[in-house]
This record gives C-alpha cells, sequence and structure tokens, in this order.
C-alpha cells in the first residue's frame, strides 16, 4: 500500500536516506523511501496529524531496524506537534531502544526528549538528566554538542556559572575521547567568563583557571574547529596578565592556520580578524618592554 499525499519527495531528500539507511535503491525499498520523505516533509510543514497517520501506516512496511528507526522519529516528531507528549516520549524512547545500531538516529532522538522534557516537565532534573546520556553515550555525534548547550541553559540560571563549570568538567571526565569534549572544556571556560567581576581575587583565580581550560583544549584537540576560538581568548587573557610574548606565540599560530585554510578553499572568519587585532597589541606591547 502506497501513501498518498501533495508533492514529490525530491531526488535528494530521496538520496540522502538512502545513504542514511544503508541500502541499494530495490523498487520496493525507492518506495518505502519516497513514503518515507513524504512523512518527513509533513513534519516539516507542521502538519502533524497527517504525519502521525501516514507514519503509523508506513511503521508496518518496515523491512527491518534501519529502515523502522527513522519512521519512528518522524512519527514521535509528529506526536510532539500534536501535543502529544506521552505519547512522544514513549515513541523517542523506543527510537533510542531499537536504533541503538545507528546512532544518530538514537542520539537524535534522546536529544529531542531531552527538549521535550524541558520545554514540558515542571522538573529540569528530567531532562538534564537525557542532554546527560546524549554527551556520554553518543559523545561523537552532532547532537551531544547541541545537548551541551541545553545543559549551560538549564544549569546556568538555577545554580549559576560556577556549577555549569563543575557539571562541564564532569562530562568531560566521562566523555574525553569523543567529539564533544572540546565543546565542554570551551563552555566551562565560557561560564567562568562569566563568573568573573565577583572582586579582583576571584577574576584572577577565575582567568587563570579559564587559561587552563583553553590550553588542555589545545593540547588535547587541536584540530577541533573550536581551536583558534580557545588560542584567540587564550591570548587575550595572557595580554591582560601581562605576557604578550605567549600572546604573540598564540596568534601567530592561529593565523598560520589560516593560510592553511585559505590554500584549501576556505574563507576569512571574524577570529582571523580579532587575532590580527591582538597581535598588534602584543607586538606593540613587546617592543615596549623592550
Amino acid at each position: 500500500m502506497r501513501l498518498t499525499g501533495t508533492g514529490t519527495p525530491t531526488g535528494c531528500i530521496l538520496a540522502i536516506l538512502d545513504l542514511a539507511l544503508g541500502c541499494a535503491a530495490s523498487p520496493g525499498r525507492t518506495a518505502f523511501l519516497e513514503d518515507l520523505a513524504l512523512v518527513e516533509a509533513r513534519v516539516a510543514q507542521r502538519r502533524y496529524e497527517e504525519a502521525a497517520s501516514l507514519a503509523e501506516v508506513l511503521e508496518a512496511r518496515a523491512l527491518d531496524d534501519a529502515s523502522l528507526c527513522p519512521v519512528l522519529l518522524a512519527r514521535a516528531r509528529a506526536q510532539a506537534g500534536l501535543g502529544q507528549w506521552g505519547e512522544a516520549l514513549r515513541t523517542f524512547g523506543r527510537v533510542a531502544r531499537v536504533c541503538e545500531l545507528s546512532p544518530l538516529v538514537s542520539a537524535r532522538a534522546l536529544f529531542e526528549m531531552g527538549c521535550l522534557l524541558a520545554t514540558q516537565s515542571p522538573d529540569p532534573e528530567e531532562a538534564l538528566f537525557v542532554f546527560r546520556r546524549v554527551v556520554t553515550r553518543f559523545p561523537d555525534e552532532p547532537a551531544a554538542r547541541r545537548a551541551v548547550v541545553w545543559i549551560r541553559d538549564i544549569v546556568g540560571p538555577r545554580q549559576g556559572a560556577l556549577a555549569v563549570v563543575d557539571e562541564m568538567r564532569s562530562l568531560y571526565r566521562q566523555a574525553a575521547s569523543g567529539d564533544v569534549a572540546p565543546y565542554l572544556l570551551f563552555q566551562a571556560a565560557e561560564a567562568l567568563r562569566e563568573a568573573e567581576g565577583a572582586g579582583d581575587t576571584v577574576r584572577e583565580d577565575t582567568r587563570r583557571d579559564r587559561l587552563a581550560l583553553y590550553a588542555v583544549l589545545l593540547e588535547r584537540h587541536p584540530d577541533s574547529r573550536l581551536a583558534d576560538d580557545a588560542a584567540v581568548e587564550a591570548a587575550r587573557i595572557c595580554l591582560d596578565m601581562g605576557e604578550p610574548w605567549t600572546a604573540a606565540t598564540l596568534l601567530v599560530g592561529v593565523l598560520r592556520r589560516r593560510e592553511t585554510s585559505w590554500f584549501i578553499g576556505s574563507y576569512e572568519t571574524p577570529i582571523y580578524a580579532e587575532a590580527e587585532k591582538l597581535l598588534v597589541e602584543a607586538r606593540q606591547r613587546l617592543e615596549e618592554g623592550r
């Protein structure tokens, strides 16, 4: 039985879905992918009732767990859109269980469960529990990086910036080898920056703690997309602490990476302009110190 509806999924969407499922394009598989694309389109169009009905029909046609997972995820999203919070949470949980062999889908389901709890549950600890699981169980998935931001935004207003630092450090110890690790370090450092200003002594202590976090990020995760940001922030701290030579060394490293990026076809970003400005200041201070 084929699903019907207005609009035809594009070939690009079908190709992406086919790659995600890791399947050859047999006639039956192609028909399934077309109908799955239709369900996803209805969710994107916020036609949730239609999407939920279509997903329920399509679920019975799934050939295996790999094809079932995106159907369940779309159904959970439709249920959430309809305000069926309990049903949506149960379906998200089912995705996380059934789709363990598909980390991308399973992590996304857990993340969206956390988002639903964060907006609908009166107890923020429920959402925090789920977001922490995303980070520790799926540290290499994009959903983990998004979960870090939610954790920061839940913990910070309730417990303060220093609690965010403790949270990020705790999660880092559990996910230090994952792709999410540098994001945890960077968010901890950003939280410390917010904590500065409570007094000269506290400011000095937090500044040194921030510098230590940036140093760990640069040493252990030099290829992270946050490495340049960490180097620039570390250089700014070094300038404030009267260490222009260290600042200049960090900034030259950032600008050298920019030249490499240009060679492979990248483009200018604001962080390079900031690095150039700070490097001028660092060199001026070095000249003045001679």
